[in-house]
């Protein structure tokens, strides 16, 4: 691999997104939700919801019957790299790690722009304090940030 995107200093491979297992009960439970939002839309007259409704089903349907790509997560001595995408350190404000094994080990990016979402990577079997000694050369750390997004436990906790 040509190192035009500096020296790597540390990298692991990730999915792309968490794959759930998800039982039956699961399926029917959120098929009947998912209806029930749908008639209500239709009948309150919100049609942007009922195709937001229609969007989310298909988003889950799709991400249940296919498999995350697996892409390599690259800190490097210009930025990160998460598959093909390339983030440069002067493009990213602050970075923290939660560390709550066995269920929660994640290094989170936040960027500049205020508009760019954050960005989650797992730490699968990556030393924490490893990772935060590379990023601190470069990244300011976020302390505040002791917990997990609420988004997150949601989306864990849902299945999403």
């Amino acid at each position: 691999m040509p190192q035009k995107f500096g020296k790597i200093l540390a990298s692991w491979s990730v999915s792309e997104y968490e794959k759930h297992e998800r039982s039956l009960a699961w399926y029917i439970a959120a098929g009947v939700l998912g209806f029930a939002l749908f008639v209500w839309a239709i009948f309150t007259f919100n049609y942007l919801f009922a195709l937001i409704i229609v969007l989310f089903s298909a988003i889950v349907y799709l991400r249940a019957t296919s498999d995350p790509n697996i892409v390599k997560f690259l800190i490097t001595t210009k930025g990160v790299r998460i598959g093909r995408r390339e983030y440069q350190y002067k493009d990213i404000d602050r970075f923290w790690i939660i560390y709550d094994p066995p269920d929660v080990k994640k290094l989170y990016l936040a960027f500049k722009r205020s508009l760019a979402p954050r960005v989650m990577v797992p730490l699968k079997n990556q030393n924490p304090v490893k990772i935060r000694e590379i990023l601190l050369d470069f990244l300011f750390e976020d302390l505040e940030k002791e917990d997990e997004p609420m988004s997150e436990v949601i989306g864990r906790f849902a299945k999403l």
